[in-house]
């Protein structure tokens, strides 16, 4: 896609799992699908140290559970998480909203209708 300026646009950028439990989405939407009785299980692997806790993310899966909710000590420690990556991409968010409207109803639009 091209912005007002015909200069493409990347309207998706791969993230590894460790960048996604590092900035707290993880926990977040593991607190929304607990009220499901789901959760997305990321096992890991002590040993392959590869992110800042020395862990690396070996696999990744949906499973049900029969719990709720987090103890208070995860629940602070992924509320500073969140807010820390809000804080550092703040600013990046409101722009990628202000493009995203721009362009809301272009052809070659990833998250058009069309793509369902």
């Amino acid at each position: 896609m091209k912005n007002t300026n015909n200069e493409s646009i990347e309207w998706l950028s791969e993230q590894t799992w460790e960048q996604f439990r590092e900035t707290g989405l993880l926990w977040w939407i593991n607190r929304t699908l607990h009220l499901f009785g789901w959760v997305i299980v990321c096992e890991l692997n002590s040993d392959l140290a590869s992110d800042r806790n020395g862990e690396q993310v070996l696999r990744v899966y949906p499973a049900r559970c029969r719990y709720r909710g987090f103890r208070e000590e995860s629940e602070d420690r992924g509320f500073r998480k969140l807010s820390r990556y809000l804080k550092d991409v703040v600013t990046q968010l409101i722009e990628d909203c202000e493009l995203s409207s721009q362009n809301q109803y272009s052809e070659d639009d990833p998250f058009s209708e069309k793509h369902g």
